[in-house]
């Protein structure tokens, strides 16, 4: 059996918290992410963090060096944006 390890959480940034926030007439679910390791490999697993909105909407949120241009990728749509991007989406 493969024992993981968590080595790393991630919380939603201040700034995406306000701005969605910031939203009229918006529910918004938030599932923090973690980063874990296989122990005995190097083999990393990145979680995101996730935000549903009105139940309708699915963002996962990657915070890790691969994803920085376009962190956020919305379920539905199977399509990757930025923060200005999504703003304008939702």
């Amino acid at each position: 059996m493969l024992k993981t390890k968590i080595i790393e959480y991630y919380k939603p940034p201040a700034k995406t918290l306000e701005l969605l926030n910031s939203i009229p007439n918006i529910k918004l679910e938030i599932t923090n992410g973690y980063a874990r390791v296989i122990e005995r490999t190097n083999i990393k697993q990145v979680f995101p963090i996730i935000y549903k909105i009105n139940n309708s909407i699915t963002i996962y949120h990657f915070i890790n060096e691969e994803a920085n241009k376009k962190p956020y990728y919305v379920v539905e749509h199977n399509k990757a944006y930025d923060l200005n991007e999504l703003l304008n989406y939702i």
